[in-house]
């Protein structure tokens, strides 16, 4: 009986035991689950998420954002605020409680941009004001820090000892907190400062430390007549420069042109001197010929252009001066095309004629054959695996170390790598985590030790 006592005594302190350290021992994770965007909205993947405590600063996890977001389990009391926080440009708001009951906790971590500025909301000191950011230009006049550097106006480093002697708008560069827009290469001259125009003058006009560059030079024609030239306007040393220079000047003679460059033809009476003539210098009808006669050529249509590839036409002199002095030209290569003389010859009578080919009357002449090459991705009669894979796809050898096709663990363990066996499903469930703790295994222990010993046990005699 004192053996009984002992082993019932011993079973009750376990169960007790047990009670006591399974309550304190009950202390569940916390999970943080949710999904990361960046200023797009776009989701963003392998960038780290950081949790930290809120009280201390302290990380205490770290986890990696997929596909389907990111998740985050730690171990904490109830009392316990978490703070998220995710590398680079991309932050939580607001610190998350963790109530330390296991249940899931959904934060979805994305950067907001309430002005529309490009800039974050931990990153601009102003996020409801579109131009005040730390991109902005500080405004000296409105009292505001304009480009979220901690300074405003009369404290601002860009808004002290900045002079505009030239009155351009641009600051005096001798002044070393003006902002860097504001800056002008030359004080002194209106016509110089970084808004300008650059012109041909020998002078840095847009403060880009160039002189005179993306100059456009232009084309420019000079003299009359047989004298006139062509040439192109330049810049050269600051200055423009005309490069065109006429010809000389020779003498009048009766041929059609301004030779003497006097924007006149045959004045003078170049083409009147020697036999009878009753035309002006500038042209008319001559009874005869001889050196006074200027022949005034009047040409007809260029004819059909015959087999040989020649074509021509008739220029007749309506001066009849006799000469064939300044004649046109009256022949002329050209392009022979023959005339379909039957009705029946053209596109679409079924017949696939001379003129046509595959390519210019399908209807006619039929399908231009494929030209099968590998490459053309179709898998041609002549073409396999082996020959074209490009085309036809790769071969399914089993051992050529590659799994593809068909292959898989079970019919190519060579390519594919054994199949790994299932595992038996493991048994979860609150429960189960409460119960299946060191102190229960201690338990069992106890309970197996007092069996044991009442095995052993002497009965009275």
């Amino acid at each position: 009986m004192k053996e009984k006592s002992i082993f019932s005594l011993m079973t009750v302190f376990a169960v007790l035991l047990i009670f006591l350290m399974n309550s304190a021992y009950a202390m569940h994770s916390c999970v943080f689950a949710g999904t990361v965007s960046n200023i797009s909205g776009d989701s963003v993947e392998g960038t780290e998420v950081n949790a930290y405590l809120f009280e201390t600063g302290e990380l205490i996890a770290t986890g990696q954002t997929v596909s389907a977001g990111y998740n985050i389990t730690l171990q904490n009391t109830s009392t316990t605020y978490i703070l998220l926080r995710v590398s680079g440009e991309l932050a939580d708001q607001n610190p998350q409680y963790c109530d330390g009951e296991g249940e899931m906790t959904v934060v979805n971590l994305t950067v907001t941009d309430a002005d529309n500025d490009t800039y974050t909301w931990y990153e601009d000191c102003n996020d409801t004001n579109p131009y005040v950011n730390p991109g902005a230009v500080e405004n000296c006049t409105n009292t505001i820090d304009d480009n979220c550097d901690g300074f405003n106006d009369t404290d601002d480093k860009y808004c002290t000892n900045c002079t505009d002697d030239d009155g351009d708008g641009y600051g005096n560069p001798a002044s070393f907190f003006c902002n860097y827009t504001q800056l002008d290469c030359d004080d002194n001259n209106t016509a110089v400062n970084p808004g300008a125009n650059e012109t041909c003058d020998g002078i840095d006009n847009n403060c880009n430390d160039q002189i005179d560059e993306d100059y456009n030079e232009t084309q420019t024609s000079c003299g009359v007549g047989e004298c006139s030239a062509q040439g192109m306007l330049t810049c050269v040393n600051g200055t423009e420069t005309d490069t065109c220079t006429p010809g000389s000047p020779t003498t009048e003679i009766c041929d059609g042109k301004d030779n003497n460059c006097d924007s006149q033809i045959d004045e003078g009476g170049v083409c009147n001197t020697g036999g009878s003539s009753s035309s002006s210098s500038s042209g008319g009808s001559s009874s005869g010929g001889g050196i006074g006669c200027y022949p005034n050529w009047v040409c007809a249509n260029w004819s059909e252009c015959v087999s040989s590839g020649i074509q021509t036409r008739i220029c007749t002199d309506k001066n009849n001066c006799r000469t064939a002095y300044r004649k046109p030209a009256v022949e002329q290569n050209c392009t022979y095309f023959p005339k379909i003389t039957a009705p029946e010859e053209y596109c679409g009578d079924k017949t696939c004629q001379t003129n046509e080919t595959c390519k210019t009357c399908e209807e006619d002449c039929g399908i231009c054959p494929i030209i099968e090459y590998c490459g053309d991705q179709i898998c041609q009669t002549n073409e396999t695996c082996e020959t074209c894979e490009e085309d036809c796809g790769a071969c399914i050898i089993c051992g050529d170390g590659a799994c593809n096709g068909e292959e898989d663990c079970k019919n190519c363990e060579l390519d594919c790598g054994a199949c790994q066996k299932t595992k038996p499903p493991a048994i979860t469930g609150r429960f189960i985590d409460k119960i299946a703790t060191p102190f229960s295994i201690l338990f069992i222990l106890l309970l197996l030790v007092g069996l044991y010993v009442k095995s052993k046990a002497v009965k009275p005699i």
